[in-house]
This record gives structure tokens, C-alpha cells and sequence, in this order.
């Protein structure tokens, strides 16, 4: 593959030779955190009231492909961009797909529920934030919002649980010690 490089600075874009696409470089062009805002949940810090535990996991702009009849994205659409954005969560923690087969595990996603709550529209940017809410002994909690980034305005939040198990018996399986180590420090519960 050959990367041509069209900006010196972030965001740099690539075009993949193999398909034509275009897109982030690795996403490493995202920013590692959120804007800071607080919303009732996460640390304080400083004087403001900001909050630093959620970070970006998925940019992206909606296409009139989309869209449904109503002229705003399609229940399918969210459900797709919260996923692409889901891969996004273990590799904040330092957690790579290549990690866990070197161990036989695999991680699903057992549930998904996603609460709609504002629209956003053809050619509206969007930004989906991510961050852990709970680890059990073989599962973990992840909550996912997608807002109107030009406005900030929040349309959706998804909140997933992913079970770990292990790909030759196919049955779920503990969260290894080394991959509880390197999440832990950014569960962040949610503010009763």
C-alpha cells in the first residue's frame, strides 16, 4: 500500500492504493481526548468544569445516502458508526486484536442499546466520543455518543457490553490480568 500525504499536519489523509479509499491515517490523526466538558460524570479538574475521561473514537460527515425519508440518518447508519467507532475503544487502552489472539480470545459485543435524542442531517460532521463504564470478570461496559460536531449537539448516546471468550471452544472466558491492567485506570462510573 502506498500512502500519499496531502497535509504536513493533522488531519493527514491517505488514499489506500489497493481501494481507492480515503480516510484518517490509522485514526492517529484523532485526538486523544475529548473537548473538555463536563456533563455531570467524569473527574473535575482545574477551574473549569471540564471532563477528560471520554476520547474521540470516530469522525466522520453524514452522506444523503445516510438518510432516510424524514431527511435524517437512518437508524442503520448509528448503529454502523457506533460499531466502526467500538474497534476504536480497546486500542485507547492499548489493547490490540493481535494481543488477544496471542492469548486464544476474542471479543463480541453481547448487547447494544442506543437512545436517540436530537436529529442530525445530511452534511452535518459528526463526532462519536467513547469511554469504559464498568469491568466484570469476563465482560465490560462502554458507553458511545454521537454529536453534531460544527454545534456539539448530542444525537445519540449507545451503551455496549462486550464479553470476552475464548475462539477455540467458543465459550466466554475471564478478562486476562494484562488487559485488566490497561483498562481499569479509565473506567470512569457513571454519576448516580
Amino acid at each position: 500500500m502506498q500512502i500519499f500525504r496531502f497535509f504536513s499536519s493533522p488531519p493527514s489523509i491517505f488514499i489506500d492504493d489497493d481501494n481507492g479509499n480515503y480516510g484518517p491515517e490509522c485514526n492517529r490523526c484523532l485526538p486523544a481526548e475529548a473537548p473538555k466538558r463536563y456533563d455531570g460524570r467524569g473527574k473535575l479538574f482545574g477551574k473549569g468544569n471540564f471532563m477528560v475521561d471520554w476520547f474521540v473514537t470516530y469522525r466522520g460527515i453524514v452522506l444523503p445516502r445516510h438518510c432516510d425519508h424524514y431527511g435524517h440518518l437512518n437508524v442503520r447508519f448509528y448503529a454502523q458508526f457506533f460499531d466502526d467507532a467500538g474497534f476504536q475503544m480497546m486500542h485507547q487502552a492499548g489493547v490490540t486484536l493481535e494481543s488477544l489472539r496471542a492469548q486464544g480470545l476474542g471479543a463480541v459485543i453481547a448487547n447494544i442499546s442506543i437512545d436517540f435524542v436530537a436529529e442530525i442531517k445530511a452534511g452535518e460532521l459528526m463526532r462519536i466520543e467513547g469511554v469504559f463504564r464498568r469491568i466484570g470478570g469476563k465482560s465490560l461496559t462502554h458507553e458511545q455518543r454521537l454529536y453534531a460536531a460544527d454545534s456539539d449537539r448530542l444525537c445519540a448516546t449507545q451503551t455496549g457490553v462486550e464479553v470476552f471468550f475464548d475462539l477455540e471452544k467458543r465459550v466466554s472466558a475471564p478478562i486476562p490480568d494484562d488487559i485488566r491492567r490497561l483498562i481499569e485506570p479509565l473506567v470512569v462510573a457513571e454519576a448516580n
